[in-house]
């Protein structure tokens, strides 16, 4: 995708990209292992989750950049014990009797012992995707586990309704495992809550008193270091006791005058 907006105007549907949704619950005990713009991989407790999403053949050297997408992933994972990967993703390939069109993914899984999962979903499913304009559907999207827990994926489902508006359908897949989960310790560095004088909602006639009363004690010195400091010292006690504060984060850095006007004379159409 960033090569395509490199070359100038993107027109049509944005396409690419890949993510993984944690609960929070399990966010202690999960950690990002890396990220590209083709896969992601996350360790969960004793599970390697692997997210990909493989190029289609209208890709340029295909089966080259999948090769090099599978060696970046053996490069990231290493199995021991009774550490398992769960391997995932938009394929944009079909399996038949567990292998794919290419040889460098069927050696990628059999070298790494992964099973693909589609016999655990219910024999009338027959596509993941389907483009109705062009009359054409095919089952790209796959999940596959280790074979140590091939046994323990207890259910899987292609999930088809009129709520999703993509030509992909999701699938889901139930595995029963016990997961050894370890808490990271994270040190959190404690921020300094960063605030700003709201002189928009300032109280005028207080501060003006207030700062004439505090400057008129000051008595002027040769030293002008130190008269600067007074001076200063003073006009900071008045907008501490006279001007409110808010956490800089609550407000809009974009936001200006010109939007404050835009934004009445709209209401005021509205209201009209």
């Amino acid at each position: 995708m960033s090569k395509k907006l490199s070359k100038g105007v993107f027109r049509g549907r944005p396409f690419g990209g890949v993510g993984v949704f944690i609960k929070k619950s399990l966010a202690t005990c999960t950690s990002l292992i890396t990220k590209t713009e083709r896969f992601i991989i996350i360790k969960l407790g004793s599970i390697y989750i692997v997210n990909v999403y493989l190029p289609d053949s209208s890709v340029c050297g295909r089966d080259e950049v999948i090769a090099d997408i599978c060696s970046q992933i053996e490069n990231c994972v290493s199995i021991h014990g009774n550490e398992l990967i769960v391997f995932c993703g938009d394929f944009n390939l079909e399996f038949d009797n567990g292998a794919t069109c290419c040889t460098d993914l069927n050696s990628f899984m059999s070298d790494n012992n992964l099973s693909v999962c589609n016999s655990k979903f219910p024999d009338n499913v027959k596509y993941t995707y389907c483009h109705e304009t062009r009359n054409c559907s095919s089952w790209i999207d796959h999940f596959a586990v280790s074979w140590s827990v091939f046994d323990k994926v207890d259910d899987a489902v292609v999930i088809d309704t009129g709520n999703n508006l993509s030509d992909h359908c999701p699938i889901w897949m139930k595995l029963t495992e016990t997961l050894t989960l370890k808490a990271s310790v994270q040190t959190k560095t404690a921020i300094p809550e960063v605030s700003r004088l709201r002189w928009d909602k300032v109280d005028v006639s207080s501060y003006h008193d207030l700062t004439d009363s505090l400057l008129s004690t000051i008595h002027m010195s040769n030293d002008i270091n130190s008269d600067y400091d007074k001076i200063l010292t003073a006009l900071h006690t008045a907008a501490r006791m006279c001007v409110p504060r808010g956490k800089i984060s609550f407000f809009k850095y974009y936001w200006d005058a010109d939007l404050d006007d835009f934004k009445v004379k709209s209401i005021n159409a509205q209201c009209s």
